[in-house]
């Protein structure tokens, strides 16, 4: 693990990393803090995936350095209201892992 090779790229080149890999829900990984924040604060599966595959990283990424990862902050505005997902990113590893949502 580890987030070298992610930290050299900019903002939209990592959005358009979690656009791409959003796409096949395969590669999202929705850990059980996810679930649990999406039914305790109305988000849907529909929105979390809207976010992810259209919304912006407008904050600057932040290294997890426990973790190994980089966690970008993905925002959209989508249903009404602005949805923000957290996505742990690896330069090993396809996946994006879900850390946290909120509306």
């Amino acid at each position: 693990m580890g987030c070298e090779e992610l930290k050299k790229q900019s903002k939209n080149q990592l959005a358009k990393r979690i656009r791409f890999a959003s796409k096949t829900t395969a590669n999202v990984i929705i850990t059980t803090h996810v679930k649990t924040q999406m039914k305790k604060r109305k988000v849907s599966a529909s929105m979390l995936y809207e976010c992810l595959r259209l919304g912006q990283v407008i904050r600057e990424p932040e290294e997890n350095i426990k973790l190994g990862t980089l966690e970008c902050r993905m925002e959209r505005y989508c249903a009404g209201c602005n949805c923000t997902v957290i996505v742990a990113l690896d330069d090993t590893n396809p996946n994006l892992i879900c850390v946290t949502v909120w509306v």
